[in-house]
């Protein structure tokens, strides 16, 4: 994501971090498509969940704080970054 500041493994390695979210658009340019994207955190999973127990992982809306701004902050992706793409 733009702005984003790189992670470095264990090894030393430059790593994009991980980020969840719900793709609300999809814009198609002639340049690059794009994904307007909520984003999403990963939570404690519940005790006794059995998704848990599969190593499912949990998350919630990232709602930002009062002073920070409100819903309507999303990320702009493009498509061709994007990992994988899953639907309900």
């Amino acid at each position: 994501m733009a702005g984003e500041q790189p992670v470095v493994d264990e090894g030393g390695t430059t790593i994009q971090p991980l980020h969840y979210g719900e793709v609300r658009a999809l814009l198609r340019y002639k340049e690059e498509d794009v994904a307007v994207v909520c984003n999403m955190e990963t939570v404690d999973a519940e005790e006794g969940c059995p998704l848990a127990e599969r190593e499912c992982t949990r998350l919630k809306w990232a709602v930002p704080a009062p002073e920070e701004g409100d819903w309507s902050v999303t990320a702009v992706a493009y498509l061709c970054s994007q990992l994988a793409i899953g639907h309900e």
